[in-house]
C-alpha cells in the first residue's frame, strides 16, 4: 500500500469526526439509531448543508487560499473517503451529561472504502481486532494526539466511533436493534435545518440548572438557512412561567453584557442585539437571524474590527 503522510490522515479522520454522511441512510437523522437512554443528541446534515449559501461562501473562500481539491484527492487515494462527496451526516449521541463523561458515539452516514481506511488504521499504535457478535470491532492509539479510539465499520454505508470501547459496543448493540433506539430526542428538523440538537437537561450535573428546566421537554437548538436567512434557534422549558421569565432575565443580562464588552466592535455589538429572547409560557426561545448572503462579510468586518482594536490598544510601556 502506498504510504499516506500522518498530517493528512489526521486532516481526512477530522472530517470523519465533524463533517457528515452519504449513503444509504443519508439527510435527516434516524432515530432507530440513537440509543432510547440518550441524554445529548446532534445530527449535521450536509445534504441539507450542501442547499445552503453559506455553504457555498465558505467552500469558495477555503478554495481561493488553499489547494482543497489537492487534499481531497490525496484523501480518496490514500484512505478512500472524500469528504466533501462521500460524507453526508453525522449524528453524535451521549447516554450522560456528567461533566467527565467519554462516551459519546459519532454514527457517520459515508460511502468508503473500509478496506482501504482500515489499512491505513491497521499501522496506528495499539491496532487491535475484537469480535463482536457478527462485527469486528477496532481500537487503536491515535498518533497525532496519543487518545484511544474504537470504531466499527458496521455496513450499509454505516461507521461507528467512539474513546471507549464500552461505549462502541451499546451503540453496535442499537443498530442491531438488540437495544432500544428511538430517542424521543431525535424530532422531524425544522424547514431549512442543517445541524440541530437535543439535550435533558435536567439531568444535568449542576443543580442550578437541573431545578430550573423541565423534566419532560428537552432543550433544543437548531441552525437552519430559511428564505435567504441564517437562522439560529434555542428552546428551553423550564418547570414553570416564573422560572421561564428568571432565565429570560438571565439570557437578557448576558445579552446586555456581551454588547458593552463589544463597545469597541460595532459590528459585532449590532449582531448582539439581533438576538431576540422570548417567553411563551414556561417555554423560552432565543432567536439570531442574519441575511445568510452577507454573514460571512460581517463575521470578515468583525475580525478586521477586532484586529484594528488590537493594535489601537496601548503597550505595557506605553503612556496612555
Amino acid at each position: 500500500m502506498r504510504s499516506f503522510p500522518n498530517r493528512i490522515a489526521a486532516v481526512a479522520l477530522m472530517c470523519l469526526l465533524f463533517t457528515t454522511p452519504r449513503a444509504a441512510l443519508a439527510g435527516p437523522a434516524n432515530a432507530k439509531h440513537v440509543a432510547k437512554d440518550a441524554q445529548l443528541f446532534v445530527h449535521l446534515d450536509l445534504e441539507a448543508a450542501k442547499q445552503t449559501e453559506i455553504y457555498g461562501q465558505v467552500l469558495d473562500a477555503v478554495k481561493a487560499h488553499f489547494p482543497l481539491e489537492d487534499l481531497l484527492a490525496q484523501l480518496k487515494a490514500g484512505i478512500g473517503v472524500n469528504p466533501l462527496t462521500d460524507i453526508t451526516g453525522v449524528t453524535v449521541y451521549t447516554t450522560s451529561l456528567k461533566k467527565d463523561n467519554n462516551d459519546a458515539v459519532l454514527i457517520f452516514y459515508a460511502k468508503i472504502d473500509a478496506g482501504l481506511l482500515n489499512n491505513h488504521l491497521a499501522n496506528q499504535p495499539e491496532y487491535k481486532e475484537t469480535v463482536y457478535g457478527k462485527h469486528t470491532l477496532i481500537t487503536w492509539t491515535d498518533e497525532n494526539d496519543g487518545k484511544h479510539k474504537a470504531g466499527c465499520f458496521y455496513g450499509d454505508g454505516v461507521v461507528l466511533l467512539s474513546d471507549k470501547l464500552e461505549a462502541l459496543q451499546p451503540a453496535v448493540d442499537v443498530l442491531d436493534g438488540s437495544k432500544s433506539g428511538d430517542s424521543a430526542l431525535v424530532k422531524t428538523p425544522e424547514k431549512g435545518a442543517f445541524l440541530y440538537a437535543a439535550a435533558d437537561l435536567s439531568q444535568a450535573d449542576d443543580p442550578n440548572v437541573s431545578q430550573l428546566l423541565s423534566n419532560s421537554q428537552a432543550a433544543t437548538a437548531c441552525a437552519a438557512e430559511v428564505d435567504g436567512n441564517f437562522v439560529l434557534t434555542a428552546n428551553l422549558t423550564a418547570k414553570s412561567a416564573e422560572q421561564a421569565a428568571q432565565i429570560k432575565q438571565l439570557l437578557d443580562g448576558l445579552k446586555a453584557m456581551g454588547q458593552l464588552g463589544a463597545r469597541q466592535v460595532p459590528t459585532a455589538s449590532a449582531m448582539i442585539a439581533k438576538v431576540q429572547v422570548v417567553v411563551d409560557g414556561a417555554k423560552v426561545t432565543a432567536s439570531f437571524t442574519h441575511d445568510a448572503k452577507t454573514l460571512l462579510q460581517t463575521l470578515q468586518k468583525i475580525d478586521d474590527e477586532n484586529k484594528s482594536k488590537a493594535l489601537k490598544k496601548p503597550g505595557k510601556g506605553d503612556g496612555l
